[in-house]
């Protein structure tokens, strides 16, 4: 699963993009509201910028509402046959819904919509898992060597009557993990170069199969 990831400011090739993106964005009303993160570790319910087509951008925040406020979703279908993960969401703390498995993603009518219309792409440094080794559990940090990745995302309207300014949401994309990672959780999330980030949002999951999974990881 993915459950935190990060962004490091210090990465040129991130920080030159973060910076494009906020002068872009600088002109937009309420821009100064929406507390953008934009560097260090990214909590789920953070509102941060994702990619959703070439040269665009929109501030999102991490997390679909759980079942009880999913079926007040705009434009969504939601109801009976949405699935256990948003059950489960919608019991105790309602905790926000923030992966779904990318091999049944268009099974699940919580999630069928958002990855045929509406994908986008999350810049990010790395991620980070976390491994129980005795009685402790360790975290790890999980990156591309020398390059910045994008999680593979989709979204959705809600209604946030709560909120002042309401937000698209996302959910990250997960599969399972690469050889390499297997021993510290047996998931991770799908993963893009900035060289092939496009074809997740041209061809959609038909681009999952080109997933980058060369990723190293260390104590962080």
């Amino acid at each position: 699963m993915c459950g935190r990831y990060y962004i490091e400011i210090s990465d040129a090739a991130l920080k030159e993009l973060i910076e494009e993106i906020m002068q872009k964005m600088s002109t937009q009303p309420d821009f100064e509201q929406l507390q953008i993160k934009f560097d260090g570790e990214i909590f789920p319910t953070n509102t941060v910028i994702a990619q959703t087509a070439p040269d665009q951008y929109a501030a999102m925040r991490w997390g679909f509402s759980g079942f009880s406020a999913a079926r007040r979703t705009a434009g969504s279908k939601a109801g009976a046959g949405t699935t256990q993960t948003a059950t489960r969401a919608s019991r105790g703390s309602a905790r926000p819904i923030i992966n779904a498995r990318s091999e049944t993603i268009l099974e699940k009518p919580a999630f069928r919509q958002s990855v045929l219309e509406r994908r986008c792409l999350i810049p990010a440094s790395g991620y980070y898992e976390w491994k129980s080794e005795g009685s402790q559990k360790v975290k790890y940090q999980i990156f591309a060597p020398g390059q910045m990745v994008y999680l593979a995302a989709c979204y959705r309207q809600e209604q946030e009557a709560d909120k002042q300014i309401s937000l698209p949401r996302f959910v990250i994309l997960t599969q399972a993990a690469a050889p390499q990672l297997a021993s510290i959780h047996d998931r991770m999330p799908v993963l893009f170069t900035v060289g092939s980030a496009n074809r997740w949002l041209e061809e959609g999951p038909a681009a999952l199969e080109q997933s980058y999974q060369d990723l190293s990881y260390q104590v962080a």
